[in-house]
C-alpha cells in the first residue's frame, strides 16, 4: 500500500498550505498516484489564498510490481545524492516486502519529472539507458543548449508518431520543446553500439554495471560526479572521519564542482561541513579552496596567515548572510584581499572589483564585519549603478556636482538661483576657484584656499561657494553638524571624489540616527553603503526600519 504523510508549504504569498502526500507509491494498488505522475500533480499543492499551484520535494519509493520497475526519488535539487541514494535502493526495496532481485528495473532519479519520463519509457518498452545515448546524439545538432550549465533534457510525451522532449536549465526560466518522428527515435536506438551511431560502437560502456541505478544524461557532466563525491566526502566529515585531501581523487572532485550562484543548497550544505572540517585541522589552503568555490571569489594566500585561522569562515558566515545575488552572483565583486599598508583603510576599487580589508580590520571583529559588509555594499552599487544613483538622487535627494562648466552653473543654479548680476568674466573666475576648492582628489584633507582679489565677487559677504568650501573641514564626515546649511540642505566640498555635494539635513540626520555612523555624511556611495551594512546587521537591521519607512514619506 502507499504510505502517506502531513506536508506544510508555504506560498510565496505568504499563506501556509497543509496536504496529506504518499511518502511512498505503490502503484499496482494506487494507480490514481501513477496518474498523478504523468498529468504532473503528484505533491502538488494548490493555495487556499491565492490558487497558486506549488509542489512539495521529498524523498520517496515509488513502486510499480506489475510492471517490473522501482524507482526511488530524491528532490529535484539533491541529485548529488545519487551516489548515497543507490547505496540506500536495496534496504528501500525491502521495506516494500518485495525482492529487489524480482524487479528487472531498479532506478534513482532525482524530481518527479524524471519519473514521469522513466515511467513514460519503461512502459513503452524502451531501454532507459539507451534513450539517455540518444538524446547526446540528439544534442549534437542542437549544441547551443550546452552552452549553458544545468541542462535537462526530458522526454515529454510518446505518441505513435513523433516523440516531445523538452530542454531547460536549471538557472534559466526558458524551455525549449524538441520534436522528432518516432521512426527516428527508433533508429538512433537500433544503431547505439554499432559504427552508424555518432556516439561510437562502444557507447553502452558509458553506463556502469548491468544493474546501474542512476541513468540519465547529466551523469556525464563532470559536476555530477564532483557533487556526488562531494556528498560522501561531506558525511565522512559530519561523521568525524579522517579524509585525505591530497589524493587525486579528492582534488579532482573540487575541480569538477560547480561554482558560487550555480551551486544549489544541499552543495553548499556540503562545502560548509567540508570548510568545518579544514577549520579543525588548521587547512588553510584548503578553506581558501573552498571559500572560492562556494562564492566564486578568488582569495589572497594571505588570508588566515593575517589574525587567526577563523578568518575565511567569518568571511564566510557574513557573506552568505548576504543576498546571493550582492555575492557569488555580483559580476561587480571578483576578489577579496587583505591590505597589510597599516596606513591604508578598508576600500573597493571599481575598475578591478576588487575589496580590500585592512589588517587593522581584519584583526578588530566589530570592525571587520561591519567593513565588509560595508564594501560589499559599494559591489553593489557598481552592479547596479543606475538604480543605485536613481535612488540616490530622487528618494535622498542627494545632489553631486563635478568640475565642469555645466556642471557648476547647475550647482550655482540649485544653491542660490543662478548667478544673478555677475558678468561673464566673474562667473569664469569664480569657476576656476570652485575648481581650486575641489583639490587634487583622492584624499579627505582639505587643499589650500584659493584666493582673490579683495574687492572680487567671491569675496563678497556671505558668498556662498565660498562659505560652503570655508565651512567643510578635512574628514568633513566627522562633524556633519558644522556643514554649511542653506534652507535645509547640508552642502560640501567632496575632496575625494572632486565633487560639490548636498543633501537634505533631515534624511542625512535620521540616516547617522539609524545607523551611528557618521561616515554617511561622507557621499552619496558611502550612505549608501553604510545603509547596505545596517540593513544586513542583524542588530541595526530593526533600528534602519523607520529611516526606511521615512524615507517613503519623504
Amino acid at each position: 500500500m502507499s504510505v502517506m504523510m502531513n506536508v506544510a508549504i508555504e506560498c510565496p504569498c505568504g499563506n501556509k498550505n497543509e496536504a496529506i502526500l504518499p511518502r511512498s507509491v505503490n502503484a499496482t494498488r494506487s494507480p490514481h498516484l501513477r496518474a498523478a505522475v504523468l498529468d504532473r500533480t503528484l505533491h502538488s499543492i494548490v493555495c487556499a489564498s491565492c490558487d497558486r499551484r506549488s509542489r512539495a520535494e521529498f524523498e520517496f519509493a515509488y513502486l510499480d510490481q506489475d510492471r517490473g520497475y522501482f524507482i526511488y526519488v530524491l528532490p529535484k535539487r539533491r541529485s548529488n545524492g545519487w551516489l548515497g541514494a543507490s547505496d540506500r535502493l536495496v534496504s528501500a526495496v525491502e521495506q516494500t516486502g518485495v525482492d529487489a532481485d524480482d524487479l528487472p528495473i531498479v532506478r534513482v532519479v532525482a524530481g518527479i519529472d524524471a519519473l514521469r519520463e522513466k515511467i513514460l519509457c519503461i512502459e513503452e518498452g524502451l531501454d532507459d539507458q539507451q534513450v539517455e545515448l540518444a538524446k547526446v546524439a540528439m544534442l549534437s545538432e542542437h549544441p547551443f543548449l550546452l552552452k549553458t550549465r544545468g541542462l535537462e533534457l526530458r522526454v515529454d510525451q510518446l505518441d505513435d508518431d513523433r516523440v516531445s522532449l523538452v530542454a531547460s536549465h536549471t538557472y534559466r526560466d526558458e524551455r525549449y520543446s524538441m520534436f522528432l518522428p518516432r521512426s527516428s527515435l527508433e533508429r538512433c536506438l537500433a544503431e547505439i553500439g554499432t559504427a552508424k551511431s555518432p556516439l561510437g560502437s562502444d557507447a553502452e560502456k558509458l553506463f556502469g554495471p548491468e544493474r546501474d541505478t542512476w541513468v540519465d544524461l547529466r551523469r556525464w557532466a563532470p559536476s555530477s560526479w564532483g557533487l556526488a563525491a562531494l556528498s560522501l566526502y561531506a558525511k565522512r566529515a559530519r561523521n568525524g572521519d579522517e579524509i585525505d585531501t591530497s589524493t587525486k581523487e579528492f582534488n579532482d572532485m573540487l575541480a569538477a564542482l560547480p561554482r558560487s550562484s550555480d551551486l544549489e543548497s544541499p552543495a553548499r550544505a556540503d562545502l560548509r561541513a567540508l570548510r568545518d572540517y579544514a577549520l579543525d585541522r588548521g587547512d588553510v589552503a584548503l578553506q581558501d579552496a573552498l571559500f572560492e568555490i562556494r562564492f566564486g571569489i578568488v582569495l589572497e594566500d594571505e588570508w588566515g596567515q593575517v589574525g587567526n585561522d577563523a578568518d575565511i569562515v567569518t568571511l564566510w558566515e557574513l557573506l552568505r548572510n548576504l543576498p546571493a545575488s550582492d555575492v557569488e552572483g555580483n559580476t561587480a565583486l571578483a576578489e577579496i584581499r587583505i591590505e597589510t599598508d597599516p596606513s591604508e583603510s578598508s576600500s573597493y576599487d571599481p575598475n578591478n572589483y576588487v575589496i580590500e580589508m585592512s589588517e587593522w580590520d581584519v584583526n578588530d571583529p566589530g570592525w571587520f564585519e561591519w567593513n565588509l559588509r560595508h564594501e560589499v555594499g559599494h559591489a553593489v552599487e557598481e552592479r547596479s549603478r543606475d538604480e543605485v544613483e536613481t535612488w540616490l538622487w530622487e528618494k535622498c535627494e542627494w545632489a553631486w556636482y563635478d568640475d565642469s562648466d555645466e556642471s557648476i552653473d547647475l550647482f550655482i543654479e540649485f544653491l542660490m538661483g543662478g548667478w544673478g548680476d555677475a558678468t561673464a568674466a566673474e562667473r569664469r573666475d569664480v569657476r576656476l576657484l570652485m575648481r581650486e576648492c575641489l583639490g587634487p582628489g583622492r584624499t579627505f584633507d582639505k587643499p589650500k584656499a584659493p584666493t582673490a582679489p579683495g574687492n572680487h565677487l567671491w569675496n563678497s559677504p556671505g558668498f556662498l561657494p565660498k562659505k560652503i568650501f570655508d565651512q567643510t573641514p578635512s574628514d568633513w564626515y566627522e562633524t556633519p553638524g558644522a556643514l554649511c546649511e542653506v534652507d535645509g540642505w547640508l552642502f560640501f566640498v567632496n575632496f575625494n571624489y572632486r565633487e560639490f555635494q548636498a543633501v537634505p539635513r533631515e534624511i542625512l540626520d535620521a540616516a547617522i540616527s539609524a545607523t551611528g555612523k557618521n561616515y554617511c555624511a561622507a557621499s552619496p556611495w558611502e550612505f549608501f553603503a553604510e545603509l547596505y551594512a545596517a540593513h544586513h546587521d542583524d542588530g541595526l537591521a530593526p533600528l534602519l526600519s523607520p529611516f526606511l519607512k521615512f524615507l517613503k514619506g519623504v
